[in-house]
């Protein structure tokens, strides 16, 4: 899908879910925003692009439930969207920005060479490496300390009298 739209990388702080769901409802705000019904978006799509697009094939693209891209996008085109800017629009609405520590890293990042870039990525993938084994240790010890038995306490022995 990368090549079909142009776009460069995929945002991973949206599931392919949660993609195709917003997806949906912007197509569906659409929709409704020209006060379409089901069947007359499906008569406008038989009549403009001699293409079939049934009303329950309309609701399941509205649902999130993309059977194919191409009827996603003959939907989007029926009503005078591009299924490409419908996409991007959602994409960029999920973005999370970077912080002012990232972005400083970024403009330092762009100064330099091939050579020293490829430095400060292997450093980067070994810091994460680290931090995800510490994570996981971390864990192992929270739940093995979680689910061991408390040891028995002594009681303490009553003061002697003399």
């Amino acid at each position: 899908m990368p090549l079909q739209l142009g776009l460069l990388s995929y945002n991973i702080h949206v599931t392919p879910e949660e993609l195709w769901s917003e997806v949906g409802r912007r197509l569906r705000d659409s929709r409704e925003r020209q006060n379409k019904k089901w069947l007359h978006v499906s008569v406008d799509a038989r009549e403009r692009f001699h293409a079939k697009l049934d009303p329950k094939t309309i609701q399941a693209i509205e649902r999130g439930e993309i059977g194919t891209v191409d009827k996603a996008e003959l939907l989007a085109r029926t009503l005078g969207l591009s299924i490409v800017d419908v996409l991007s629009a959602t994409l960029k609405a999920s973005e999370q920005r970077p912080t002012p520590e990232a972005a400083a890293l970024l403009r330092c990042f762009e100064h330099l060479g091939v050579h020293d870039r490829r430095i400060v990525l292997e450093t980067a993938q070994r810091l994460l490496e680290h931090h995800q084994a510490r994570t996981r240790l971390e864990r192992l010890e929270e739940t093995a300390a979680a689910t061991s038995r408390p040891k028995r306490a002594r009681r303490p022995k009553p003061p002697q009298t003399t």
